[in-house]
Parts: structure tokens; C-alpha cells; sequence
């Protein structure tokens, strides 16, 4: 019986009407054209140069100039100002070394030390790459940066 099933449908399927050619598809027809306005690609903004960036205070600095009331007695002085907002100061005399250390920060122009002794000293501050320049009504320090 199975042989007779697949003897049908082999015979019905040589039989058929040969099949329709499918009729090739164009890609349709542009809408109705208007007159079209040339879009002219805008150029990018023009890029303003960059702020230069201000000078870090952050790092190490060693006198090269001091001026003032007792400064004749120290050969020099270090500071290091960290990141986090600490200093260390370091100030050598042929007598005695003196370190002072506390926080900082810079306002307007001034550089605040708030030091861990309680004492409060501000500075008219000007910094440049190099160099840091200190002034108060007293005395008067020039840095300039090691590291």
C-alpha cells in the first residue's frame, strides 16, 4: 500500500503544469521630485584653545630669596605642599632646625597655613611653574620648585 501512496503522488507531482515564471521586481518609482535645497555640511565650531591650566602649588619647594626680621640666620627653607591639603615646612639655621606642618589652602591670592600649633600665618601668594613668591608685611620668600 505504501508503494502504490508514493507511486500516486510520484505520477501526480510529473503531471502538474509546468510552473509560472515569477516576474521580476523593479525597485519603485522616487516620489514626485521637488526642488531640492543643497544641504551645505556645517564645518565643526571652531575649538577655543584651552585655558592654560594654573600653576600647582603641590610639590617641593626650596628658597632661593628670604627677606625679613631674623632671616639672616637660615640658610634655607623647604616646604611640601601635598595634595590632600597638608604642608611641611623646614627652616636650617647653623643653631637649630625648626619643622612646621598643618593645612593649607589657597584664597583669592593668599596662601592660608594653619598650622598644627594653632598658629595662623597668610601670605600674598603668586605662583608660577617654577617659582613661588610669598609676601607678608614682615618678610618676603622666594621658592622655587624642586620636585
Amino acid at each position: 500500500m505504501r508503494a502504490a501512496l508514493a507511486l500516486v503522488l510520484l505520477v501526480a507531482g510529473c503531471s502538474a503544469p509546468p510552473l509560472k515564471e515569477l516576474p521580476v521586481l523593479e525597485p519603485p518609482p522616487p516620489p514626485a521630485s521637488r526642488p531640492e535645497t543643497a544641504v551645505v555640511p556645517s564645518s565643526p565650531p571652531a575649538l577655543l584653545p584651552a585655558a592654560p591650566a594654573a600653576p600647582r602649588l603641590e610639590g617641593a619647594w626650596r628658597s632661593q630669596a628670604l627677606e625679613g626680621p631674623g632671616s639672616a640666620a637660615y640658610r634655607e627653607i623647604h616646604f611640601i605642599f601635598g595634595e590632600d591639603g597638608t604642608y611641611v615646612g623646614v627652616a636650617a639655621s647653623p643653631k637649630n632646625t625648626i619643622v612646621i606642618s598643618g593645612t593649607f589652602t589657597r584664597r583669592d591670592g593668599d596662601l592660608v597655613l594653619e598650622g598644627k600649633d594653632g598658629r595662623r600665618r597668610v601670605w600674598s601668594c603668586s605662583v608660577e611653574e617654577r617659582r613661588l613668591s610669598l609676601q607678608d608685611r614682615d618678610c618676603s620668600l622666594v621658592l622655587e620648585r624642586i620636585r
